[in-house]
């Protein structure tokens, strides 16, 4: 149920979040004036053939030879509307994939160059001035947009000409929120990667701590084809990166998923795999021109998509035998699986729908940020595990020396008490292990429940417990007294249903500062523990 409360908290944090981002970027993308919106009826020619008038969206031309490799003219043109005539201009375009050139009345006004290569322009919005004197105020004026067709033409988002004010504001404001998310979360992937990279490290005997953090690192890579604009390895070096990075998250993602849910290897698998890389290295040798890595990479999609029917039967698998709570698992893993095979069908061109929101990058940030809390909380309990004792849930010997040493290095004054329940022995014989047990358990958590701050208990061994306090002996006294004389009121008719039963615990303190050593310290309250037994039991002996 803490669980739940947490993720749902978390994610009502980041809804509101997401919608104030939304309202405030509403406000600053708001068109306020007329504009001239470009989307439609453009006249398409390539090279001087005109082929159809169409919308400007994204046209694939696989598999239409004779529009392959060719330079592409967008025509059509527009009347200034009357609230514009007086204005300063600009045209916004965007979602362009290999570079453009932008004419007015055949005057070049702005371009993206699309003969080497270099750019990544697809997820990059321009904003270009129109000088006055290049426009025709009260007649037709042309606007003439230049692109490439190595494998598909046109603008994945909206193009349309209006105030030079709202448009840069507009852009600039698109451009940082797309390139800020994406790059935030590349960033953050790298800090949780290396996190788990260290916990290899430490437990190299598990290889889902590796196969989860390879998973995150490329998705970082992935992630940077939204927010990288130029690579030294220009457009097809670059996007055989991206998409390699993307396969290989894809196949360490399933090997994680295998670990973490002890499903054992087999060979099926095993080949499968291999065959999985040897056909992303043919992608990254052989593809040398972007058609010919969009046709493979569309054809490799294909096995990407039996690898997420994978993903998705190994998620059923663990859903019935290993999840706890089911209500996040379900949720999260149907949400993210419904768009990154919407984004995949888009891509193969089975669906249409034409727009720059790609959905599987969210999908995949909401799988590995929760597969990231899950894997941290398990860490943790495993942390949790090692520093307690199982059986009263109190700190373990270990722990306490490491929290001892770290406070040494303040100066003051501390106290310690070594806490031993009188004639536990007996009690064990007369009541059994069990009922002694019960009587632990419940000493520990009176001990526990009384701490101040900057105090903590530990089990010292057998029925001796450690209170290890960063205060005086001023203050210390009556916490040693009030732990005494609670577990003497403490009423064990409930647990053990002998209303006879009677359990005192003597204690020895001692005060110190942080210039004594601790053997010796330890050495005072155990000298202070014996004289307490040796005055009768049930009492606090000070030793200064």
């Amino acid at each position: 149920m803490k669980r739940l409360f947490e993720s749902l908290l978390a994610g009502i944090i980041l809804f509101s979040i997401l919608i104030t981002f939304f309202r405030y970027g509403h406000k600053v993308v708001e068109r306020k004036s007329t504009y001239i919106d470009l989307k439609e009826n453009w006249q398409v020619t390539f090279d001087g053939i005109n082929y159809i008038i169409q919308d400007i969206h994204i046209r694939s031309v696989l598999g239409e030879k004779e529009k392959q490799d060719k330079i592409v003219k967008f025509s059509r043109s527009f009347y200034l509307t009357d609230s514009l005539k007086n204005e300063n201009l600009a045209l916004s375009i965007g979602g362009i994939p290999l570079g453009h050139k932008v004419y007015i009345n055949g005057h070049l006004i702005g371009e993206s160059p699309f003969d080497d290569f270099i750019y990544n322009d697809w997820n990059a919005r321009y904003t270009y001035f129109i000088p006055m004197e290049f426009i025709n105020l009260n007649g037709e004026n042309k606007i003439d947009i230049y692109m490439k067709s190595s494998y598909e033409y046109g603008s994945s988002q909206e193009i349309f000409i209006g105030k030079a004010n709202d448009l840069i504001k507009k852009d600039k404001f698109m451009n940082s929120y797309f390139m800020s998310i994406y790059f935030s979360l590349a960033l953050i992937n790298f800090i949780v990667a290396a996190y788990f990279v260290n916990m290899y490290r430490l437990n190299k005997f598990n290889k889902k701590y590796l196969y989860f953090s390879l998973t995150l690192i490329c998705t970082a890579i992935y992630y940077s084809n939204y927010f990288i604009s130029s690579s030294i390895f220009g457009y097809l070096g670059f996007q055989k990166i991206i998409f390699s990075a993307l396969y290989i998250s894809v196949l360490s993602f399933v090997f994680f998923l295998r670990k973490n849910y002890g499903i054992e290897q087999n060979e099926f698998i095993k080949y499968l795999s291999i065959i999985y890389l040897f056909l992303i290295i043919v992608m990254i040798i052989f593809c040398n021109d972007i058609y010919k890595l969009t046709i493979y990479r569309k054809k490799l999609e294909f096995i990407v998509l039996l690898a997420i029917g994978y993903i998705i039967y190994i998620s059923i698998y663990a859903y019935r035998k290993y999840i706890r709570n089911k209500f996040i698992y379900l949720t999260v893993y149907s949400i993210s699986i419904l768009m990154i095979v919407h984004d995949i069908l888009i891509d193969l061109s089975i669906i249409k729908k034409y727009n720059a929101f790609h959905y599987n990058s969210y999908a995949i940030m909401l799988i590995l940020f929760y597969m990231a809390y899950e894997l941290s909380s398990e860490q943790n309990n495993i942390y949790i595990n090692s520093i307690k004792d199982p059986l009263t849930g109190l700190y373990n010997r270990r722990f306490l020396d490491s929290y001892i040493s770290n406070a040494y290095n303040k100066k003051g004054f501390y106290t310690l008490f070594i806490i031993d329940l009188d004639n536990f022995k007996k009690i064990n014989d007369k009541y059994g292990h069990i009922v002694g047990d019960i009587v632990l358990k419940n000493a520990a958590n009176i001990i526990n429940n009384r701490l101040p701050e900057n105090c903590i208990a530990a089990r010292y061994g057998g029925e001796e417990f450690i209170v290890f306090c960063e205060k005086s002996k001023a203050f210390s006294i009556n916490l040693a007294e009030n732990i005494r004389r609670e577990i003497e009121r403490y009423n064990w008719t409930k647990e053990i249903g002998d209303r006879d039963i009677k359990v005192t615990v003597s204690i020895g303190a001692v005060e110190f500062d942080f210039k004594d050593e601790f053997v010796n310290v330890l050495n005072l309250a155990d000298s202070a523990l014996y004289r307490a037994k040796s005055n009768g039991k049930n009492r606090v002996e000070w030793i200064n």
